[in-house]
């Protein structure tokens, strides 16, 4: 490996222990040093596949503690309701994310 890529590879290792020390999302983080946050993400991976950086997500509070996985959820009816349904089904995700399905689509 030359000395260039080691150059290289300290500045990113470097800036991921520095972010991982600041409490910040990794694209605030980027944007207040005007790095660019996709090859910010990109080193970082590739620091990690290297087992130079370690991977941890205990330092992002501004992430919920959710186990992923799936929820089993129920339709009902249109005739089972007082009031008409609406024509698509919503699911409201964290940070603000909002999927839309036709009712239809469910048939």
């Amino acid at each position: 490996m030359s000395d260039d890529i080691k150059l290289i590879e300290k500045y990113w290792q470097q800036l991921s222990d520095e972010w991982q020390g600041s409490k910040q999302p990794q694209k605030v983080f980027c944007e207040q040093r005007q790095i660019s946050y996709s090859q910010f993400g990109y080193w970082r991976n590739l620091l990690i596949k290297r087992g130079i950086v370690k991977r941890t997500d205990s330092n992002a509070p501004y992430r919920r503690s959710v186990m992923p996985g799936f929820v089993k959820v129920g339709a009902v009816l249109e005739r089972q309701l007082a009031k008409p349904m609406m024509d698509c089904i919503e699911l409201t995700l964290p940070y603000g994310i909002t999927i839309r399905i036709p009712a239809h689509a469910a048939e």
